[in-house]
Formats: C-alpha cells, structure tokens, sequence
C-alpha cells in the first residue's frame, strides 16, 4: 500500500483481514511519507512471516489505524531492518504516525538479534490503548521511543 517516493493522496482502507488459515509470507509494508493512509480496522487471525525484515511495519507520521487487532500469528526478524536514523526490526513496527487501539490475544514475535528487535517497536509513534492479553515476545518485549502510550494493559506474557 501506498508508495515510497511521489505518493501523495490519501487511502483509506476499511478492513485489512488476513483470515484464520491465511499465511503472508514476506511481511506486510504500509509507507505513507508524503501521502497519508488510513486503516479502520487492521485483523489478522492468520499467519504473517516477515523473515529477515518486519512482520508488519507501518511508516510515516500520516499513518492512521483506528484497531490494529492480532489474534493470530505474526514473525518478523529486523537483522536487515534499518530506514535512515530508524532501527526498525521486529514483529510489528510503527515509525510515526497513530494507533487509537492495538489489541494482541494471539502471538507476536521477533526473531532477529540486530538493531534492538522488539516483538512490537513503537518509534515517534502514539497509541491511546495498548492491549495484550497472549504473548509478545523478542530481544525486547515492547519498546516504545520518542512516542506514547495512554493506557497499557498487560494480561499476557512480554
């Protein structure tokens, strides 16, 4: 979705699914750094593999997700994970942008071992609710930089 160089409109997408029983294999890429995108609801009930770059990375100060929802499976590595001053490695990434509710009742992981890899790295990013109820697991569980938090829940294991 959207562009690394010369994006400039808006999408708006109303569900991303990746159902249950679905696999990514490659990882998700959603960049918006001159455009703006904005995600009501992101859902995986399926599997999302990164391999040696993020399982999911959002970037761009106009990235908007009204719930970011895992119930499922996401892997990401971020060995080869950097994006100028940003160490981006992990499960999920977000560098900028806002998140109004993540929820995880399923399992996020980062496998990689470079560039501080995080199960969920937060970087300029803000979140008004952060929720987990299962498993986020990496080098670093959760690292949140130069950004914020508003309510953090934790009923799982980091």
């Amino acid at each position: 979705i959207g562009g690394t160089s010369g994006f400039r409109g808006t999408i708006t997408v109303k569900t991303f699914e990746n159902k249950n029983g679905g696999t990514i294999d490659g990882g998700i890429y959603i960049p918006a750094n001159t455009g703006t995108i904005s995600i009501e609801n992101f859902s995986n009930t399926g599997t999302i593999k990164g391999r040696n770059y993020q399982g999911v990375y959002f970037q761009g100060d106009n990235v908007h997700i009204k719930t970011f929802e895992n119930t499922g499976f996401i892997s990401g590595s971020g060995d080869n994970s950097t994006n100028g001053r940003f160490l981006t490695g992990g499960g999920v990434s977000m560098s900028g942008g806002t998140i109004d509710t993540f929820k995880n009742s399923g399992t996020i992981q980062s496998t990689g071992t470079n560039y501080n890899p995080a199960g969920v790295k937060l970087t300029y990013t803000t979140v008004k609710t952060f929720e987990n109820t299962s498993t986020i697991s990496g080098t670093i569980g959760v690292i949140a930089t130069q950004g914020t938090i508003g309510n953090f829940i934790n009923k799982g294991i980091i």
